[in-house]
C-alpha cells in the first residue's frame, strides 16, 4: 500500500516548509503545499489526498474555513493548524466537521498522532460504510421478508422479498397499515402486548391476507425499539400444510402401531424396553405398565434361545450389520407360556435404539404388510427434511432419492432416478468411488458406513460444493443397499472463513494498536497485551502473560486507591474513562496516560476487562508549559495596559496643572481642556481593559457611561438644565476600535455641551450605538439651537470636527448630518480588525 498523500494549506512559507519536512520524515507524501483557499480547492479536485493540513487565515477572499466547506463533499478529512483558539473560530470550524483541530505552535508528536487517527478514522468509516451497504443489500435480496413499522401500524419499510410474499408492490406498502394485513386484527394487538411488556419474541404464528385475499401461515420474529418495530417474516403455508399431513400420517401410524396384528416393541441398547403395542400387549400377556422403562427383553427369551439372541445384542451394539435381522425365536408369556415368533430387528437412523417386531409364524404376511407400512411411513418423513436422502445399490445405481436432494444437486426426477451416483461427484473422485464398491462387492466392508465424512459435491450446472454425508448400509431379501443423508454444509464454511478472517483483522488490530492495549481477567491476571505495551514494561509477552497485573510495578503507590476504584467500576459492568494517571515505564521512568476501562462479557457475565492507554506526557507538558506561557503573557499584558493608563493620568495632570495656571487665557483653557478630555477617553479604554478579564476587548455600554458623564461633569459641574439619554447595545469592541470610537465620542458629546445650549437653555442630549447587520451604527444628537449653517463639517478649522472626520475614516466608516432638529451626527462603521505591529527580528536590516 503507497503512502498517503497530504495536502498542506499554508500561506506562511517557512512555517510550510517545517510542516513538510515533518511530514516527509514520518512517512507520508506531500504532493503540493497551497497559500490560499481558492487554490486549496483547486488543488484537492486535481490530487483528491488522503488528508488536508488546513490554515485558517490564508492570503486570498476565502478563508481555511471557507475552502475546507466547499472540500466537504470530497469526502478528504481535514485538520486545521491555527493560532486563532477564539471561541467563534472553533464554532465557525465546526460546522466543516474536521477530524481534528491543533492551535499553533503543536507538537510534532501531536501533530503525527492526529494524521494517524485522521487517517484511521477515514478507514473506518469507509469500512462502516461499506459494512452498512452490505447489510442493506443482504436485507434488499434475502430470501426473508423483512419490514419495519411504528405502533400505529404505518409500514416505514420492506424489502423485496416482503413485497413478493404479500403481492404488493413497495410503493404500494408505503400507503398500507399493517392492521390489513392480518386475518384476526387481534392478532395485532396481542404482538404489540407482547413487545411492550418485553421489547421482542420469535417465532409466533400467525394467519395474514395476501393482496388477493389468499390466508398465508407466517412466523414472524420482531423486536421494539424507540416505538419502531422491525420484523422478519417466513411464510410457512406449506410447512403447516405439510405438518398437518404429518399428523395424519402420525395418527394413522400410531393407529396402525397400535392396531397392527403384529407386536411391535423398542428397546434402548441395555435391552431395556421403551414402548410396545397392543399386539405384543396381547401375546405376551403384560401391561405398559410393567415393561416400558422397567424390564429387559432379554428377561423374557427361552432359556433354549438366551444365548443366541445374547450374541446377537451384543455384536448388534458394536456393529449393527454384524448381527442377523431376521430370525426365529421363542418368548416367555406372563402366564409361562411359550410364543413362537419370527421376529425382525431395526436399528432406529439415528439412535442407539432398536425396533423388534414380531409376529406368529403363521402370520408372517400379516408382519410384511407392517412393514411395508412403515417404509411408506418412514419415506414420507424423508420427503419433507432439510437434508437430502439418497438410495443406491450396491452397483452404485440411484434408486431413491428425496426432494431436498433434488434441490441441492439441480436436478430432475426422471434426470437422476436409475442414474449412476458418479453424476453426483467430480471427475477426480469417481474412479476411486468405484473402486470402493468393488472392494465391497469383494469384502463386504465398506469402510464410509456408520459415519458422517465430508467431501465435495457436483451440481448439474458444474459447480461444486461442500457437504456432509451420513451412510447406512441395509438389506432387504438378501439384497444390500446403501442410504446416505446429506447436507449442504456451504454456508458453514464460509462462516467459518469469514470467522478466521476476522480473528486474523482484529488480532492484527490488537498488536498493532500504538495505544497500550491490554486484556484482564477477572482476578486480576493478564491475559494477552499488544507490542506497544511489552516495549513499555521492557518484558516479553511469555514473561507478564499470567501475572496478576498489580504486581507488575506499573503504578506510583499513591494512585493504587485511583486504579482500585476505575477496575470495581468496570468489574460492575460500566465502561470507565478516558481518566488520567501516572505508569512506570521499563526504567522506572514516570510517563502519564489516559485509559479507558472497557468490561468484555460472554454469555451475559463479564468475563474479562479491556484496557487502552493512551501515552499523553509530550502532550501534557506542552499544554502544562502553554498554560504557563499564557499566565505570564496575561500578566505582562496587565502591566502594560497600568502603564499606559498611568501616563495618560500624567498627561492629564500636567494639562490640568497648565489650564490652573493659565487660568486668564480662556481660549487657551479651553483647548487644554479639550485636550485633557481626549486623554481622558483614551484613557478609561486602557482603565476598562485593565479591569476586564478580557485583555482584547472591552465593553462598550459602561465605558460610555462614564465617559460622557465624565464630559457632563467638565462642562456643566452639578447642574441638571441638560438631561442626557444613553441607549447603548451590549457592544464589545477590540482596542483597535474603541480608542477612535470614544474619541469621536468625546469630540461629539463635547461640541454639543459647549454650543448647543447657549445662556442657560435646557435641552436634552442623546448618544446610541447598536449593531446593524456586520456593521455598527453611532448616532450623537441634540435639540439645541443647531449648527451653524455657514459651517461645512467636512471642512472646517475645527480642530475637533477635523478629528472626527479623520477617526471616521480610520474605522472605514462614513459619518452624515441632519440638522432639521438641532443636530445628529450618524456615523456608520466596522470593528476593525487587528494588525501586528511587532517588528520581528528578521524584519530589521
Amino acid at each position: 500500500m503507497s503512502d498517503p498523500n497530504i495536502l498542506i494549506v499554508e500561506d506562511e512559507r517557512i512555517e510550510a516548509l517545517d510542516i513538510k519536512s515533518a511530514l516527509e520524515s514520518f512517512g507520508y507524501n506531500v504532493p503540493y503545499v497551497a497559500s490560499s483557499g481558492e487554490e486549496a480547492i483547486k488543488k484537492a479536485l486535481e490530487i483528491m489526498p488522503d488528508l488536508i493540513l488546513m490554515d485558517i487565515v490564508l492570503k486570498g477572499e476565502k478563508n481555511g474555513v471557507e475552502a475546507a466547506s466547499e472540500i466537504k463533499d470530497l469526502d478528504i478529512p481535514v485538520i486545521y493548524l491555527t493560532a486563532h483558539s477564539e471561541e467563534s473560530t472553533v464554532q465557525e470550524a465546526k460546522t466543516t466537521e474536521p477530524y481534528a483541530y491543533l492551535i499553533k505552535p503543536f507538537d510534532k508528536t501531536e501533530l503525527r498522532l492526529a494524521i494517524e487517527m485522521s487517517l484511521y478514522k477515514k478507514k473506518m468509516d469507509k469500512e462502516l460504510k461499506e459494512s452498512e451497504k452490505s447489510y442493506r443489500e443482504l436485507v434488499d435480496n434475502s430470501m426473508v421478508a423483512v419490514y419495519k413499522s411504528n405502533l400505529n401500524g404505518d409500514i416505514l419499510f420492506v424489502n423485496e422479498s416482503m413485497a413478493e410474499l404479500f403481492g404488493y408492490s413497495i410503493e404500494e406498502f408505503k400507503t398500507k397499515n399493517s392492521l390489513e394485513l392480518y386475518k384476526n386484527p387481534e392478532d395485532r394487538n396481542k404482538i404489540i402486548e407482547k413487545l411492550q411488556k418485553k421489547g421482542r419474541f420469535r417465532h409466533y404464528e400467525v394467519d395474514m391476507l395476501t393482496k388477493t385475499g389468499e390466508t398465508i401461515s407466517i412466523i414472524l420474529s420482531a423486536h421494539l425499539e424507540d416505538d419502531i418495530i422491525s420484523g422478519m417474516m417466513m411464510d410457512i403455508t406449506q410447512r403447516k400444510k405439510s405438518e398437518k399431513k404429518l399428523k395424519i400420517s402420525e395418527k394413522n401410524y400410531q393407529a396402525i402401531f397400535e392396531n397392527s396384528g403384529t407386536g411391535i416393541l423398542t428397546f434402548d441398547k441395555d435391552g431395556t424396553i421403551i414402548m410396545f403395542n397392543s399386539e405384543w400387549r396381547r401375546l405376551s400377556g403384560y401391561s405398559h405398565e410393567e415393561l416400558e422403562g422397567k424390564r429387559k427383553w432379554m428377561e423374557f427369551v427361552h432359556p433354549d434361545y438366551l444365548e443366541m439372541m445374547l450374541e446377537y445384542h451384543q455384536k448388534r451394539v458394536k456393529d449393527p450389520e454384524s448381527a442377523p435381522h431376521q430370525y426365529e425365536t421363542v418368548f416367555i408369556t406372563k402366564n409361562g407360556g411359550h410364543l413362537f415368533t419370527y421376529i425382525t430387528v431395526t436399528a432406529l437412523p439415528g439412535t442407539d435404539q432398536w425396533l423388534v417386531s414380531a409376529t406368529d409364524i403363521t402370520d408372517l404376511k400379516n408382519t410384511q404388510k407392517m412393514l411395508e407400512k412403515n417404509l411408506l411411513r418412514f419415506r414420507a418423513l424423508a420427503e419433507y427434511t432439510l437434508d437430502g436422502i439418497l438410495t443406491s445399490d450396491t452397483n452404485g445405481k440411484i434408486l431413491y432419492f428425496n426432494k431436498s436432494l433434488l434441490k441441492m444437486f439441480g436436478y430432475s426426477k426422471n434426470e437422476l432416478i436409475n442414474s449412476q451416483l458418479t453424476i453426483l461427484m467430480p471427475e477426480r473422485y469417481q474412479e476411486k468411488f468405484m473402486e470402493s464398491l468393488r472392494q465391497f462387492q469383494l469384502t463386504g466392508v465398506h469402510k464410509l458406513t456408520g459415519r458422517t465424512s465430508e467431501t465435495i459435491g457436483l451440481k448439474k450446472d458444474g459447480t461444486e460444493f461442500p457437504f456432509e454425508m451420513s451412510l447406512a448400509k441395509w438389506e432387504i431379501d438378501q439384497e444390500v443397499y446403501f442410504t446416505a443423508i446429506i447436507r449442504d454444509t456451504t454456508d458453514r464454511k464460509l462462516a467459518e472463513q469469514s470467522l478466521k478472517e476476522s480473528e486474523k483483522k482484529y488480532k492484527t488490530l490488537f498488536t498493532s494498536n500504538p495505544d497500550y492495549t491490554v486484556l484482564l481477567g477477572v482476578d486480576g491476571t493478564l491475559l494477552d497485551l499488544n507490542d506497544t505495551a511489552t516495549d513499555f514494561m521492557g518484558l516479553s509477552r511469555e514473561e507478564v502473560i499470567g501475572e496478576n497485573f498489580a504486581e507488575l510495578n506499573l503504578f506510583p503507590k499513591e494512585e493504587i486507591s485511583l486504579h482500585i476504584r476505575q477496575f470495581t467500576k468496570a468489574f460492575e459492568g460500566h465502561a470507565v474513562g478516558p481518566y488520567q494517571y501516572r505508569l512506570l515505564d521499563k526504567n522506572g521512568k514516570e510517563r502519564w496516560a489516559e485509559g479507558y476501562l472497557v468490561p468484555l462479557k460472554m454469555n451475559t457475565e463479564i468475563n474479562s476487562i479491556l484496557v487502552i492507554a493512551t501515552d499523553i506526557t509530550d502532550k501534557k507538558n506542552a499544554l502544562d508549559n502553554l498554560k504557563s506561557s499564557l499566565e505570564e503573557k496575561e500578566v505582562l499584558l496587565r502591566e502594560i495596559h497600568h502603564r499606559v493608563k498611568n501616563n495618560m493620568q500624567i498627561i492629564s495632570s500636567l494639562l490640568n496643572l497648565q489650564t490652573v495656571q493659565l487660568g486668564d487665557d480662556e481660549q487657551v483653557v479651553n483647548v487644554l481642556k479639550e485636550s485633557q478630555n481626549r486623554v481622558k477617553s483614551m484613557f478609561m479604554v486602557h482603565e476598562e481593559l485593565y479591569h476586564s478579564h478580557n485583555l482584547t476587548h472591552i465593553e462598550l455600554d459602561d465605558y460610555i457611561q462614564r465617559l460622557v458623564s465624565y464630559l457632563f461633569y467638565s462642562y456643566y459641574g452639578n447642574q441638571d438644565q441638560i438631561k442626557v439619554k444613553l441607549n447603548v447595545e451590549n457592544i464589545k469592541f477590540n482596542i483597535e476600535t474603541a480608542t477612535p470610537c470614544g474619541l469621536i465620542i468625546t469630540e461629539l458629546v463635547s461640541n454639543s455641551l459647549k454650543h448647543a445650549f447657549p445662556d442657560g437653555r435646557e435641552g436634552v442630549l442623546e448618544l446610541s450605538l447598536k449593531k446593524s447587520n456586520d456593521k455598527f451604527e453611532l448616532i450623537v444628537r441634540d435639540d439645541g439651537i443647531g449648527f451653524p449653517e455657514e459651517l461645512d463639517y467636512k471642512n472646517t478649522d475645527s480642530l475637533g470636527l477635523q478629528l472626527v472626520n479623520n477617526l471616521v475614516r480610520q474605522l472605514e466608516g462614513t459619518i452624515s448630518m441632519d440638522t432639521n432638529h438641532g443636530t445628529e451626527f450618524k456615523i456608520i462603521f466596522q470593528e476593525l480588525k487587528y494588525k501586528n505591529r511587532i517588528i520581528q527580528q528578521s524584519d530589521i536590516g
